[in-house]
């Protein structure tokens, strides 16, 4: 099979070359000290599939935090507890006063509008 004109070794046509093994360094068949000095730096830098995983894991989690801000918000409140009011506050100073128990609920919902 020829490819398309194309100047090779000697001005023969290029051809493929079917059926042979190509060296798990493909880039060292070129001779090249640049292009071995970038496969070098893209090895060495390259995240190991572990490390890749994580990312991933991380940019979900970030995602579904960020997703988060796009429902309404509820937050509810309860609360109780006893008070006695000393008879100062109502200006008499012997008066004995009952004591009395105080619930407190509230419930609050936001939205934030993205106009």
């Amino acid at each position: 099979m020829e490819t398309a004109s194309a100047p090779g070794a000697g001005g023969a046509p290029q051809r493929f070359i079917t059926g042979q093994e190509i060296p798990s360094r493909w880039w060292g068949v070129y001779h090249s000290e640049a292009l071995d000095r970038l496969i070098r730096l893209a090895m060495e830098e390259s995240p190991t599939l572990s490390a890749a995983h994580a990312r991933l894991r991380e940019a979900e989690e970030n995602r579904r935090a960020q997703a988060g801000a796009l429902w309404p918000r509820v937050d509810a409140n309860a609360s109780a507890g006893r008070r006695k009011v000393p008879g100062a506050s109502f200006g008499q100073q012997a008066v004995d006063t009952t004591p009395f128990t105080l619930h407190s609920a509230s419930v609050s919902v936001s939205y934030a509008f993205d106009l």
